[in-house]
Order: C-alpha cells, then structure tokens, then sequence
C-alpha cells in the first residue's frame, strides 16, 4: 500500500525509481512516478487541468489529497465508484501499466496515475480476475492513448476497502515528484464528463454495408473443427451508425468461412495472434450475433508502441497506493 524511500538508484535487471524500493520493468511501458511516502504535508497547489473525468458513470469524490493517515500522507483522490465501471484516459498521451495501475505521460507534460483497477472474477471478490476484466482488450504499455479512450475498469485490488479509483496528478518537469506532485480536486472538479468513451477505429474508413455491423475484437480462441472464431469485443459499428467502444467484457463466437481464414493467412495464424492486437470482421446485423457467420475480415497493424504482451499474471506487483 505503500513506498519505503530508500537511497538505491540503480538495481540490475530494470530501471530503478530513484527515493524507491522498487523497479520499472520494460514491459511496463515508460517508468511510473513514485508518489513521495511520508508523513511531511504534501505541495496543497491547485491546478485546473484540462481534461476529461476519469471514470464514466455515477461516482463521487471529496478533497481527500494530502489528509493524513498516520504513517503516511494520502497522494490522490479517491474516486468510488461501483467496480466494473469502465475508466477514460483524462488526456492524450503515453500510457504505462502494470497489474492494478496505470499511469499516462500527457502530451502537455503532465501526468496522472490511477491504481486499484479491478483484478476480481466478474461477480466475485477472489482477486484472480486475468487482464480482461481490468484493462481494455488492446491497450499496450507504451502506446500513445488518445484522450477519452477506455482503458480499463475499476476495482478494488490492493489496499482498497472499497471499489474506487485512486487519482493522482503531477506536474510537468523530470524533478522529484515531492515537488511536482499537485492536488488534482480542482481539475477534477472541473473535468468533462463524457457518456461513453471516445472512439478511434484503426481502418476507420472500411465501413459496413447496410444490413452488416463491424465488430472489433481481440482473439481469445478458435475451433478449426467447427470454423469458431472467438472475439472479446472492442467496438461495434451498425450501418449508418457511429462507432461504439465495448465498456463490457463481452465474448463472441462467430464462424469464419475457410477462404475467408485462408486469405487471413489460414487458422494457425489467427490462433497465433497477439492478445492485444485488434481484428474487424463484418457480420449480418442480427439481434443475437452469436454463431453469424463472418461476411469479411481483416487483422489491423500492431499498435503504434512495442508490442509486449504481458499476461496478468505477469504483471509484476509493485508499488500499492492507498
């Protein structure tokens, strides 16, 4: 739940967070910063940063950065919300992860970190939830992120006695984040909130014919016997409509055609596919789209970032925020 400043600022095998016990590993995508751990009063400035709200949905927070919790001095703003809601990144940037936290490098020089994202089963508290009910399906450590994308949902992992998303802000600069930690109660206050995330399709312009819908999705399995296809789903598109992302965790089956495989590169390569790395198919809009079968396909380009997949329980456990 917390960091224990120590002196070391360099330890083999990653990328030591100096005033941490504790490294960054590559497949975190850029380093996090370290909220300062202590029981000295925190930098009580206020900054309206632009950005939208966090989580979507109903939730509720009070100014409780800087309160004082015995040993040490809370670095955020507790967002409670009910787990599973889905969460947006404030603004565009580049993005690093690891299990239970997030952290965004914006592109105006500031950044944010958000932690206890959701690690339970659905309907379950047993902390043994694997990476798709806690992150959006194709995100990758180190990938630029566009403001009010999904990310991921929230939970009640850690040091958490309840479903909320704990939110810290930082300023610009590469000082010591004592220095350039900021109370993010007034931007939050003053946030957008918006009613679903926003959405960039890769392809954006393959649209699907009248009576179709494109469908989004991340491999998750398939069943050469029976031409199965299994999806977790990103976004939908009905004809005419806008694109929707998928703030759910919802799995689909669908039956892909052998020279529609087979011009995908044929089963194996389809089973071989990155976990975060997005297909679009097109099938006939139907009420249930279960079992429909796949009208066309394409397997999108790998996210403009290094591709490292990193199951959940590779995420390697780290600092704990409270």
């Amino acid at each position: 739940m917390c960091v224990r400043r120590v002196t070391v600022l360099a330890l083999a095998g990653g990328a030591a967070i100096a005033g941490s016990n504790w490294k960054a590993h590559p497949e975190w995508g850029p380093p996090p910063p370290v909220a300062p751990f202590g029981r000295a009063s925190l930098p009580n400035i206020h900054h309206v940063v632009g950005m939208y709200f966090p989580v979507l949905g109903n939730s509720s927070f009070s100014n409780d950065y800087n309160v004082n919790r015995g040993r040490y001095r809370h670095t955020g703003i507790d967002i409670r919300a009910a787990k599973m809601t889905p969460i947006v990144a404030p603004f565009a940037g580049t993005i690093g992860m690891k299990h239970e936290t997030f952290w965004i490098y914006g592109d105006d020089g500031w950044s944010v970190l958000g932690t206890h994202l959701n690690d339970d089963n659905l309907g379950r508290h047993d902390r043994a939830g694997d990476r798709d009910v806690e992150f959006a399906p194709d995100l990758v450590p180190g990938q630029r992120v566009a403001a009010g994308q999904f990310i991921g949902y929230v939970g009640m992992s850690g040091n958490a006695t309840g479903p909320h998303l704990h939110f810290e802000l930082y300023a610009p600069g590469d000082g010591p984040t004592t220095k350039r930690i900021r109370n993010p109660h007034a931007s939050l206050k003053a946030a957008i909130r918006l009613r679903r995330p926003l959405l960039t399709l890769t392809e954006a312009d393959d649209k699907p014919n009248p009576g179709n819908v494109r469908i989004d999705g991340c491999v998750r399995g398939i069943d050469e016997k029976t031409k199965g296809l299994y999806l977790i789903l990103l976004a939908t598109e009905h004809s005419g409509e806008p694109a929707r992302a998928v703030t759910q965790v919802r799995f689909l089956r669908v039956t892909v055609p052998q020279d529609i495989v087979d011009s995908a590169g044929g089963w194996q390569t389809l089973g071989e596919q990155p976990s975060t790395r997005p297909v679009t198919i097109f099938v006939r809009d139907a009420p249930d789209l279960t079992n429909e079968e796949v009208l066309r396909m394409h397997i999108n380009q790998p996210q403009a970032a290094a591709q490292v997949q990193t199951p959940l329980n590779l995420f390697l456990r780290g600092v704990r925020r409270q």
